[in-house]
């Protein structure tokens, strides 16, 4: 139960996060997919900042935690406020129908067939051989709860630091939020973080690819489409779970290591950033044509 409860709280400051930071951006509320993947990196990039304060500053593990339950607890309540706002807006509204009732049961099906595909890489994460054994990760954030401190002691060993430690692992943040959470909910870190945390990864990533495929599809966002595609991408994480050296492996059941979340979740968002941008420098080069056309004219 403590594990769920961390989960839950991990995939709360994520999604409520995203949405109360890109209401504050555009004043308008956020599809759930770019919600999660915003509140996901802007975590990320908050939690490495008072990494390397924590780190550079020689401070107790436990400034860092209070640092994190100031931003969970302001972004959770933010996203809420978003949230519930856009729920009253909604309900005001007269509801607008999209399509006909043949294209939404087709959508609706298709829906459906994503959150099973979802619901069985979840199974392989949790019941198909879920990893205990000896992980760097899993081993420091057990030692950041047991030291309070940040990069002193060696997490095989148990053995203070008299060298010190690399630039990256001083940038690592990922097992301080492992930690973080364990503390506040009491969580045990080997089960939380070998057997629910690669659930929160499965699901920045099915986030990522979807937002991914969104941009690829066009300024339509055909749902139909991107729908089809993500039963397919679905099939293929699946499919690839039962090979070792495949990338579905890695995202299934290495899927708390930091450079597996970065190499599944940061690639496609950086190609979505991409994507995007580009589409604003065409949308850009198209308007100054046709406004040169009208002058023509």
């Amino acid at each position: 139960m403590a594990c769920l409860m961390a989960l839950l709280l991990l995939g709360a400051v994520t999604f409520l996060g995203g949405k109360a930071l890109l209401y504050g951006i555009c004043k308008t509320e956020s599809g759930p997919c770019i919600a999660t993947v915003t509140g996901s990196v802007v975590l990320f990039f908050y939690l490495i900042f008072w990494q390397v304060v924590t780190v550079k500053f020689g401070l107790a593990f436990s400034v860092m935690e209070k640092a994190g339950l100031v931003y969970f607890v302001v972004m959770i309540l933010a996203g809420l406020y978003v949230v519930i706002r856009g729920m009253m807006l909604r309900l005001k509204k007269e509801d607008v129908p999209a399509g006909t009732t043949g294209e939404k049961r087709v959508r609706m099906l298709l829906f459906a067939g994503v959150v099973l595909l979802f619901v069985l890489n979840v199974i392989s994460i949790r019941v198909y051989e879920p990893y205990f054994g000896n992980d760097m990760t899993v081993e420091e954030a057990g030692t950041i709860l047991i030291t309070d401190t940040v990069c002193r002691y060696h997490p095989a060993t148990g053995m203070e630091l008299t060298l010190g430690m690399n630039a990256v692992a001083k940038l690592n943040c990922v097992p301080g939020l492992y930690a973080m959470l364990c503390a506040w909910t009491g969580a045990e870190v080997y089960e939380f973080v070998c057997e629910y945390v690669p659930v929160w990864g499965l699901f920045i990533n099915y986030a990522a690819a979807a937002l991914l495929l969104g941009q690829l599809f066009g300024k339509s966002r055909e749902k139909k489409q991107v729908l089809i595609a993500m039963l397919i991408y679905g099939m293929l994480l699946l499919m690839g779970d039962y090979q070792v050296n495949t990338y579905a492996f890695r995202l299934l059941h290495q899927g708390w290591k930091p450079g597996v979340i970065l190499g599944a979740t940061g690639g496609m968002v950086a190609l979505n950033v991409l994507a995007a941008f580009v589409r604003l420098i065409c949308g850009r080069k198209e308007r100054r044509a046709a406004k040169h056309a009208e002058c023509v004219e």
